[in-house]
């Protein structure tokens, strides 16, 4: 089990590799070796995480420009 606090990193290898997480008292433990947590964290940094900043960014600025002031 791996501690991380990473939210998008652990969703991405929960839907995309299938690992399990469990969250307990302010930490979420992902169900993975030490191995299976640099190959996939090597694997999301050069390919997945720029993808989803840009996702993020697109998302405020719709969010920003959709939204009603009163």
């Amino acid at each position: 089990m791996i501690k991380l606090n990473d939210h998008y990193f652990i969703a991405w290898l929960n839907i995309v590799k299938g690992y399990e997480f469990v969250v307990g008292r302010n930490q979420i433990l992902v169900c993975m070796t030490p191995a299976q947590y640099t190959q996939a964290k090597e694997e999301y940094e050069l390919g997945h995480k720029p993808i989803l900043k840009e996702i993020r960014r697109t998302v405020k600025l719709l969010a920003s420009l959709t939204s009603k002031s009163e």
